[in-house]
């Protein structure tokens, strides 16, 4: 199971990669690559920025999923789990 939805709460699972970078390499945003292929933007609140510290790390995550205007999928994370 990649992805449940219940009353806009969603249980992504997938692993972590680096999606932006600073001028001295350090990881500025990451992403979740589910098994199933969608790849979904952490928002940098004070939980999605714990993740950037388990880059290539599988997790869990529970959270809010939104859409934008171009496609883009994003996650608000609530909680996570290490995976495995």
């Amino acid at each position: 199971m990649t992805k449940k939805e219940a009353s806009g709460q969603s249980l992504i699972r997938g692993m972590i990669f680096p999606a932006a970078w600073d001028e001295k390499g350090d990881t500025l945003q990451v992403v979740i690559d589910s098994p199933d292929e969608k790849q979904y933007i952490v928002e940098l609140d004070e939980k999605g920025k714990e993740l950037i510290a388990l880059v290539r790390r599988e997790v869990e995550v529970n959270g809010l999923v939104r859409r934008d205007g171009t496609g883009k999928t994003y996650i608000h994370v609530q909680s996570y789990r290490l995976v495995g």
